[in-house]
């Protein structure tokens, strides 16, 4: 059902490093982004900051490959806005060639309706001929949306779409689509397994920054969208 959306949203999709030397350490930070306009790349906004948390600083160092080219030379990003109430990102890309960008949908999703999604969760470092190696692998998960709500975050309304899905961890920033490669959001948090009273029950919710969202950020950050000009 997904197999031609996952070949068309890989064109478009990138794995995201970042980094921070700190007291003599390196921190390294990693997620997923996707081509929204020609050489800009949403993602999520705590994939940038040390520790996932926005209370801290961004990394200085942010790097991007796009998914065909993995294997390859990571190519510098640089910041273009940030919103954490809204866990939006923006960065600037150098394109090596004319990519596409995708088609980002705000059609109304109904619960019940499969989605997919796409990314580089559980990406490491590994050290390879005493280098340290990137290792992205692409993985496609899918579920169902099973809510729509509006969030309080930092005194500010936001829409969620959730789906029961059952997301790798590190997957932040993933593009959520329909079977037709329409991105509907933007993957920003999900809730596993939990504990309570001493007993274990599972729970597997992702919660997705709607492309209306997306769309509304980009045009805040100057960013021009050719298919929604206002």
């Amino acid at each position: 059902m997904f197999q031609s959306a996952c070949s068309t949203i890989r064109e478009s999709l990138y794995g995201i490093k970042c980094s921070s030397q700190v007291d003599g350490r390196q921190i390294v930070g990693t997620g997923t982004g996707f081509l929204i306009a020609p050489g800009v790349v949403a993602t999520a906004s705590h994939v940038l900051h040390h520790e996932g948390d926005w209370s801290k600083p961004i990394h200085p160092h942010l790097q991007v490959i796009r998914a065909p080219k993995v294997g390859g030379q990571m190519h510098k990003a640089e910041l273009i806005a940030d919103f954490p109430n809204k866990d939006l990102a923006f960065l600037r890309i150098e394109e090596e060639d004319k990519i596409p960008v995708v088609e980002l949908s705000t059609d109304e999703r109904q619960r019940g309706e499969q989605i997919g999604s796409l990314g580089f969760p559980l990406a490491t470092m590994k050290r390879f001929r005493q280098q340290q190696a990137f290792v992205l692998i692409e993985r496609f998960q899918s579920g169902f949306v099973s809510a729509k709500y509006r969030q309080n975050r930092g005194g500010s309304p936001l829409s969620i779409i959730e789906t029961d899905s059952n997301i790798y961890s590190g997957s932040s920033g993933c593009p959520g689509f329909d079977p037709s490669g329409k991105v509907f959001g933007l993957l920003s948090a999900t809730k596993t397994d939990r504990q309570q009273k001493g007993e274990a029950y599972r729970l597997a919710i992702a919660m997705w920054i709607p492309s209306a969202e997306i769309i509304d950020a980009a045009h805040a950050a100057g960013i021009r969208l050719v298919d929604f000009e206002f």
